[in-house]
């Protein structure tokens, strides 16, 4: 698990210095909010199941 969580700051970083660190944010606040309506529409049928499968997943 630590591993992984090095391997993605490392990548992050490398990522940031060659594009920049605002594209690199721009980009995961609108990956963000494109995720979260659909996952907020999903829950909203009250159905514990899927509530589970948003969260988990």
């Amino acid at each position: 698990m630590q591993g992984r969580a090095t391997q993605a700051a490392t990548t992050r970083a490398a990522a940031e210095d060659r594009i920049g660190r605002r594209p690199i944010y721009m980009t995961a606040c609108t990956a963000a909010t494109l995720f979260a309506f659909p996952m907020s529409l999903r829950t909203n049928f009250a159905r514990p199941a899927l509530v589970v499968t948003v969260v988990t997943v």
